[in-house]
């Protein structure tokens, strides 16, 4: 943005702050003259009020006090010199289980076996298989233009003689039109010997 604009969006807003400014001030005055006695006069009626709680309060702590310390004196159980069964238990746990873990050791140390071998494995892989020998070629030299398939299928059987849909490989009769009618039984489909 060029100069001129700045200077001119900031002495617009120095005068709409100036323009603003008595009004506000205004406001201020009037709503503190408002608030002022309203907040004097709260305050004045509150005063007793917390006043007669705090008593009341300090009254009840007294009394509560002095009940928990009568009841404290009267409940005093007597002072036991030796540990507990619990505590003497979890000692004799924990030792044992120290001259375990120094047993250990020693027996390590005297077994004389050295970690520093551990980490190879004595596993030995089986070699890998023989590759298999490839297979053989299918012939690529198919008069008929058949697919890879087709003409792997071919390769692998007696050659026959090429079909086309004028000449078949088979002749086969259809059914007569009146054979296909709905309703009709299969077996009503079937021609009858003639007797």
């Amino acid at each position: 943005m060029p100069e001129n604009s700045e200077k001119s969006l900031i002495t617009q807003a120095a005068e709409l702050a100036e323009t603003v400014r008595p009004t506000i001030e205004s406001a201020m005055t009037a709503a503190k003259e408002v608030a002022l006695p309203l907040l004097n006069d709260a305050r004045e009626k509150a005063a007793p009020i917390l006043a007669d709680g705090k008593a009341l309060a300090s009254e009840k702590a007294a009394a509560t006090k002095a009940a928990l310390a009568a009841t404290a004196l009267t409940q005093a159980a007597p002072v036991e010199t030796g540990p507990s069964s619990g505590r003497r238990w979890l000692k004799r746990l924990l030792l044992v289980g120290a001259l375990a873990a120094v047993g250990a050791v020693v027996f390590k140390r005297l077994r004389g076996d050295s970690g520093a071998d551990n980490w190879q494995s004595s596993y030995v892989p089986t070699p890998a298989p023989a590759p298999r020998p490839a297979p053989e070629a299918p012939a690529t030299d198919d008069a008929s233009g058949a697919s890879p398939d087709e003409a792997v299928s071919d390769a692998l059987e007696e050659p026959h003689p090429v079909t086309t849909p004028d000449a078949p490989a088979e002749v086969v009769e259809l059914l007569e039109p009146e054979a296909h009618k709905p309703g009709r039984k299969a077996a009503e489909t079937e021609e009858k010997p003639e007797a």
